[in-house]
């Protein structure tokens, strides 16, 4: 699992419950508890390959997390200006070219784990891609960029 670095405090649990309330949706118990644990940061390593459902499948890395204070503001932005449906929230920015972490805080998949790449990102019209089933999952997931570069290689049938 990835070790997070440069985050603020861990929030109460008083403040946890408080962004809940104002999101009006309870956090996956998996996600709430590492906000109790690190407040933002940026994990290491931070390193994920893309969905190969994609159409130009790369490597990408988890440039921060959001901390507390951010989720609820965060996720009223990206409904309001962005169009973003209530079943996700944003919880970090990654670093390949401008896309965003996202939770899936209800609905069937409520746990899992989603990249979103916006158009300007180089996918005509953005992209969507699924990259963990729940936040433990997508944790366990993050490698090594040398080793992720070295994933994608082989994926693209290099030796």
């Amino acid at each position: 699992m990835a070790n997070v670095r440069d985050g603020s405090p861990p929030p109460s649990e008083a403040d946890v419950t408080a962004v809940e309330r104002r999101l009006g949706v309870g956090l996956p118990p998996d996600y709430r508890a590492f906000l109790l644990a690190h407040d933002g940061g940026e994990p290491d390593p931070a390193w994920f390959l893309e969905p190969p459902t994609l159409p130009a499948a790369a490597a990408d890395w988890v440039e921060s997390f959001a901390g507390c204070g951010e989720l609820a503001s965060d996720a009223e932005y990206y409904r309001r200006a962005l169009g973003l449906p209530p079943e996700f929230l944003p919880v970090g920015t990654l670093g390949g070219g401008g896309g965003t972490l996202l939770l899936r805080v209800a609905g069937p998949r409520r746990g899992g784990v989603v990249g979103w790449w916006a158009k300007d990102t180089g996918y005509p019209g953005g992209a969507v891609g699924e990259l963990a089933e729940t936040w433990a999952d997508f944790l366990t997931s993050l490698r090594d960029e040398a080793v992720v570069r070295g994933e994608m290689h082989r994926r693209r049938g290099h030796a």
